[in-house]
């Protein structure tokens, strides 16, 4: 819970079923800390995660309990709540000489410290004070560490074989093989020219709050930012189609709730990557070293070619099947990594923009890309003219029919591939 920027005061929390004891602590915890908390109190374990459920779990800073209530011992109902309340400091009240509840509470619930029944004011105001401090303490470096995490995102860590974010140090790495999801807005040079720099930024920030979040529902993380353009990395390829499919869902949220019509092509692509920290002293960052990520910027530049809202290569598709992702042949790519040429991929779902009339014309357009890279150029434009005739928007279908026109009557050249449909 984050104290300084919270609307609502943060609760202690005190569970006795004596009256008195129960009012007596309230009134020494007031005296002590006046208005800064809410008070709460209960009488029973049920009356106490009755009022814990009704609050945020991050409202309460501290739970005092007594050992002694009647419908479950305190060292039971502390251990009850840390399994699905871990944030709160836990203080146990007990006269058990053996102090078998409080090892139970300590190794079960956290337990903070236990006070002897009956307490002592000072020594109960004391250890309330300490437990305060040691909660705002540990919100604090949780904040530390999660500004530390935009920077170096846990998942790197983790993929660096560190569980923790701390044990990261410069030129960790690793080389495997990755999935790469990258992002980017059509035509952005020309919006970003008719906006103030503070409109820039403020346009950007937003889009990528509606961006982020499909990448992080699948496990992915974002590598780089670039611009208006997301970079991320994923460990199974099923997870990068399927977030490259709700980034297309949340940016025509984003359009229909901001009022605007800007369109993103993404790229998939996997390959072998290294992924380490860079730096100095002062400033380290995870990086992507790859001729694989150079494939996949080449690839996203495809997808503006064909109004094609996600492009993929065969490497990232070959282990799913088409009957759990639908996809069309779009043509062949050189690889950056072995020279060699890549099948090329538009996906196609219910969910993204265009993908009904493509799925109608698919065989005669997936023909018409076998006869284009055949030479047959009389064939290719045949079928796909059929595709725009079925399909008008389907500015790939077009694209192609024009280029193949224009090379009717001899060989495509060796080194022709699909970026040369790029103007």
């Amino acid at each position: 819970m984050n104290l300084e920027k919270s609307t609502e005061k943060p609760v202690i929390l005190a569970v006795d079923n004596d009256t008195g004891s129960l009012n007596l602590l309230q009134e020494k915890l007031k005296n002590k800390f006046t208005n800064k908390y809410t008070y709460e109190t209960a009488q029973n374990a049920a009356e106490a995660l009755k009022k814990i459920e009704q609050k945020n779990n991050g409202q309460i800073v501290l739970i005092i309990s007594d050992q002694n209530i009647p419908d479950m011992k305190g060292d039971k109902l502390l251990e009850k709540i840390h399994q699905h309340h871990p944030k709160p400091i836990k203080i146990l009240i007990t006269d058990d000489a053996s102090l078998q509840s409080v090892v139970n509470a300590i190794n079960n619930a956290d337990l903070y410290r236990y006070l002897p029944k009956p307490w002592e004011t000072e020594d109960l105001l004391l250890t309330v004070q300490k437990a305060i401090e040691q909660y705002e303490l540990r919100e604090k470096t949780e904040q530390h560490l999660n500004s530390f995490r935009r920077f170096v995102p846990l998942q790197l860590a983790n993929y660096l074989g560190k569980d923790d974010i701390l044990q990261v140090k410069l030129g960790d790495y690793i080389h495997q093989e990755m999935h790469i999801l990258l992002c980017d807005i059509h035509a952005f040079t020309s919006l970003s020219e008719k906006m103030t720099p503070q409109e820039n930024f403020r346009f950007i920030n937003n889009y990528l709050r509606y961006v982020e979040p499909a990448i992080r529902e699948q496990d992915g993380f974002v590598e780089n930012y670039i611009g208006d353009a997301v970079s991320a990395l994923f460990h199974k390829p099923m997870q990068a189609v399927k977030a490259s499919i709700g980034i297309q869902q949340a940016i025509a949220q984003f359009n229909a709730e901001q009022q605007l019509h800007i369109s993103s092509g993404i790229a998939l692509h996997a390959g072998n990557v290294m992924l380490g920290i860079v730096g100095g002293k002062k400033r380290m960052q995870g990086m992507v070293l790859s001729k694989a990520v150079l494939s996949t910027f080449m690839l996203q530049q495809l997808t503006s070619l064909g109004n094609c809202p996600v492009v993929a290569s065969e490497n990232i598709l070959s282990t799913i099947s088409p009957s759990n992702i639908d996809r069309r042949l779009l043509g062949y790519m050189r690889s950056q990594e072995t020279d060699q040429f890549l099948q090329i991929y538009e996906i196609l779902h219910e969910n993204l923009e265009g993908s009904s009339g493509k799925q109608t014309t698919k065989a005669t357009f997936e023909n018409g890309i076998k006869q284009f890279f055949a030479s047959d150029f009389t064939a290719a434009v045949a079928s796909f003219n059929e595709v725009t005739k079925q399909n008008p928007k389907d500015t790939a279908a077009l694209l192609y029919s024009k280029t193949a026109k224009s090379f009717t009557g001899k060989q495509l050249p060796q080194q022709w591939h699909m970026l040369h449909l790029l103007p």
